[in-house]
Order: C-alpha cells, then sequence, then structure tokens
C-alpha cells in the first residue's frame, strides 16, 4: 500500500488534480464540502453546453429535499419516502423525477467461518423464510425490486431463468428440526448493521419479525459506520 488510509489518499495531490481525458476539469476542491468542474474547451467530442458542474456535499436527504423545495439545487435524489409521500403538484412543475432502478442493492451477509451457519440447511431455512417484496414494499414502498442473487436485473450478468426464492415457512420449520433446532432448541444468531442508515436498521427489525415466525431468535446490533467496518467488515 502505498497510501495508509483515506486521510493520506485525500492530502495526495494527485488525487486533488487528476488529469484525464474527460468533458470537464477540476476547478475547485474542499474535501467534504465542495466540487467544481468547469466545461474543458479542448474535449475531443467538442466542448460541453453545460459551463459548470458544482457538487455540494449535503449531509443528509432532509437538507437535499428542502434545498430543492427551495429551488436551491437543479438536481438531487429522492427517497421513496420523498417520492410517495412527501412532493406536491408545484414539486412536478418544478422538476422532472425520473425513476430508474438503482445500480445497487442491500444483502444480508452469512459469516460462513461462524460453525452455525457451515450447515447449508441452515442457511437455506433462513432464506425461505424471508419475504423479499414485503421488504421493498414497506421500506420502499413498492420503489425497488427483489433482486435475485448478486447481480442487478438489467445487467448483462443476470441470469433470467434463475428461479427467484419463494417464502415457505413450512419447510423452513423442516430445515431447522432437520439440523437440530425446535422450541425447545431455538436457532439463535446477531445482525450487525450500521447507524445512519434507517432503512437497513427497518429491515433487520422486519426480518427479525419474519424469522420469528419459523423460531428463530435474531438479535440486532448496531453499529457506528467506521466501527463497523473496523471490527466486522474488514477483518473478514
Amino acid at each position: 500500500h502505498l497510501l495508509k488510509d483515506e486521510k493520506d489518499l485525500m492530502r495526495s495531490s494527485f488525487n486533488k488534480n487528476p488529469i484525464g481525458t474527460g468533458s470537464y476539469k477540476i476547478e475547485g476542491f474542499k474535501v467534504g464540502q465542495d466540487i467544481k468542474l468547469k466545461a474543458f474547451d479542448d474535449f475531443f467530442e467538442g466542448r460541453p453546453k453545460i459551463d459548470e458542474i458544482h457538487y455540494k456535499f449535503l449531509p443528509d436527504p432532509t437538507t437535499s429535499f428542502l434545498m430543492l423545495k427551495q429551488k436551491k439545487l437543479d438536481l438531487a435524489g429522492l427517497t421513496p419516502l420523498q417520492i410517495d409521500r412527501q412532493i406536491n403538484n408545484d414539486f412536478k412543475k418544478n422538476y422532472k423525477i425520473i425513476e430508474q432502478p438503482a445500480f445497487a442493492y442491500t444483502y444480508l451477509g452469512f459469516n460462513l467461518k461462524n460453525e452455525k451457519f457451515k450447515n447449508p440447511k441452515i442457511r437455506e431455512a433462513l432464506s425461505i423464510a424471508i419475504n423479499r417484496q414485503e421488504l421493498v414494499d414497506i421500506l420502499f414502498f413498492g420503489h425497488g425490486q427483489v433482486c435475485n442473487g448478486p447481480f442487478l436485473p438489467g445487467s448483462f450478468a443476470y441470469n433470467e431463468t434463475f428461479t427467484p426464492i419463494v417464502q415457505d415457512t413450512k419447510k423452513a420449520i423442516q430445515l431447522l428440526k432437520e439440523a437440530g433446532y425446535d422450541k425447545n432448541n431455538p436457532f439463535s444468531f446477531d445482525i450487525v448493521t450500521n447507524t445512519g442508515n434507517e432503512t437497513r436498521i427497518n429491515a433487520a427489525q422486519i426480518l427479525q419479525y419474519q424469522l420469528e415466525k419459523i423460531g428463530v431468535k435474531m438479535g440486532i446490533r448496531v453499529m457506528e459506520w467506521q466501527a463497523f467496518l473496523n471490527t466486522i467488515v474488514h477483518p473478514r
């Protein structure tokens, strides 16, 4: 590693003054605050029509939403709650709203070094106990899509022939029984996620409720993002 950490990365002059072949060049750079891009006159496909693009770093979606409503932003994202419940006709007149799938997904990852999860029957039982569509409907007000596997629908790698996993609580209970778990000896584990993301915390609570139906006791641990990375993600 040439750079020890993220702070070193941001101190590097190469990262603050990048040289590329894009249609814009960096005009100004303040870490965690602003990035200003200016149209590159000699761009090989012709100078862009927009002279300057100004990225502002805002602390949370609520702040950007308020600035959107005050017409202080040209472009921003909306949360499912905002688009479903918090915009009116005036807002729709001021902005063109484009809704399309994000190039991102959220998943629950099993720690396969943990003896509890080495049995594939356990993993299958947990998987088929979950109602994924219910998660999409509750967390995203239906503005989302169940992702079957690690490749996004619409991407070149997505397998259209893959059979979606369907909730089957009876089979899940049977698989747990075969693995040695029942009401008298319930399967239990903790799920860890990060603060600052209400969607993930709410998802964990829904999973907790769904898994309870097959007799699984799921605890929820919430950690600050950097601590989550340092103690859970990076070591594994």
